[in-house]
């Protein structure tokens, strides 16, 4: 006899499907729901390919010529067309015949689909959806939000420890407060601990939804855990089907164990890890903060004393506005900050420095450069704007040094 575990289906009802209908336990009910002649060709083919790989691959694996597998195709035929349909429906559900009747799924749990946030159809909607149905999950989210985690923090308590969690702290984008509430429900949470200057990153975003039924289904693209990405921002994300695209399942879920079994993933623990946990979100979202109090000699090479001495030299010509062209690599940030501690011996103090820079990276490398040519850690407090257009968003990084008069004569 056929097992059918208690879930939800999208399975095409064929005799042998009927048969094990029949004979579940008095206590289980079965829903079914009729399909139309054009959908039943997608679920037909669905059937037959299912069917056929799994056949074959038993008939065919010891099949040693051409010959015999041949002839064990044609029996695999035969058996074939033995299997029919008493009418075109579909199983959707086996549950306790007490249960409160629920809704069918938004999406067909055996097709793929594309899920963008319009008004139709956004992600928010799948995802509760998804959740409402999964008997475990698994999760991958480098950015966890508060605020994100209110619009499905109902049903994600409710799984206890068959919620798996594994996200990062790069960029400091995750709230602590977040991963202590999911911790409080008895999710498991992995996290890795990363660096803005790592060559790789976590930044896959996926969600497994398991079901003793055998209709497993998972999202990925875009959308962290956030109320812009659930709910109306541009994201795209693509929901795959066990039973449409089982392999590309599969490697997703072995993936997902890979990495829950990577030492790298560290198992949170509230009462262990959260100082450490919110010092190091609260370091990746304020870099300016980090200083350190040891210093090297550093000196500038012969290109760079040229470099410095023209400049000097133009200053005293009443040139104020200069401009130095070199190749990448000759060390332009050194030469700047060398200058810049030349005209602070000279003037007292430290006056007004506007550093700008595409990109966060080269501003807090060059950062460090003024703070060890100038060996002290004080320097050079961080402040940042953002500017949006329709086409891009640019970021202007706008570094300040005690502001001084000197700044009119450049």
């Amino acid at each position: 006899m056929v097992k059918l575990p208690e879930g939800v289906y999208d399975q095409l009802v064929t005799t042998a499907l009927r048969q094990a209908l029949s004979e579940l336990p008095l206590l289980l009910k079965a829903t079914t729901e009729q399909i139309s002649p054009r959908d039943a060709i997608d679920y037909l083919a669905r059937e037959v390919g299912e069917r056929t790989r799994s056949v074959l691959r038993t008939a065919l694996g010891d099949a040693e010529t051409s010959e015999a597998m041949i002839a064990r195709a044609n029996e695999v035929l035969a058996l074939l067309e033995s299997s029919g349909l008493d009418d075109l429906s579909v199983l959707t559900r086996v549950a306790a015949k007490v249960e409160v009747n629920h809704k069918s799924p938004l999406l067909p749990l055996s097709q793929s689909a594309l899920v963008t946030n319009d008004q139709q159809l956004n992600f928010h909607r799948v995802l509760r959806d998804e959740l409402l149905s999964a008997d475990t999950v698994d999760m991958v989210c480098p950015f966890i939000g508060n605020q994100g985690l209110n619009l499905v923090h109902d049903l994600l308590r409710h799984l206890g420890p068959k919620l798996r969690v594994i996200t990062t702290t790069y960029l400091g984008g995750t709230h602590l407060r977040a991963l202590e509430r999911l911790a409080e429900g008895g999710a498991q949470i992995k996290i890795i601990y990363e660096r803005p200057n790592q060559k790789t990153s976590l930044h896959a975003k996926a969600w497994i939804f398991h079901r003793h039924s055998g209709f497993t289904t998972a999202t990925i693209g875009s959308s962290n855990l956030s109320v812009k990405a659930l709910a109306d921002g541009l994201e795209w994300n693509v929901r795959l089907g066990a039973k449409d695209t089982p392999q590309v399942l599969q490697g997703l879920i072995g993936k997902f164990e890979r990495l829950w079994s990577d030492s790298q993933y560290e198992l949170f623990n509230p009462a262990r890890d959260s100082e450490r946990v919110g010092k190091e979100l609260a370091s990746q979202r304020n870099p300016g903060e980090q200083v350190s109090g040891f210093f090297v000699d550093l000196a500038p090479f012969p290109h760079q004393t040229e470099a410095l001495d023209a400049l000097g030299y133009e200053r005293l010509e009443g040139k104020h506005r200069n401009l130095i062209v070199a190749a990448t690599g000759t060390g332009k940030t050194l030469i700047s900050a060398f200058d810049y501690h030349r005209l602070a011996r000279k003037w007292g103090g430290q006056p007004t420095l506007l550093f700008v820079a595409h990109r966060e990276d080269i501003l807090r490398q060059s950062r460090d450069a003024f703070r060890a040519v100038m060996r002290d850690s004080s320097v050079w407090r961080t402040q940042r704007w953002k500017r949006q257009s329709k086409r891009m968003e640019t970021c202007i990084c706008v570094c300040a040094i005690h502001v001084r008069q000197e700044l009119g004569r450049l």
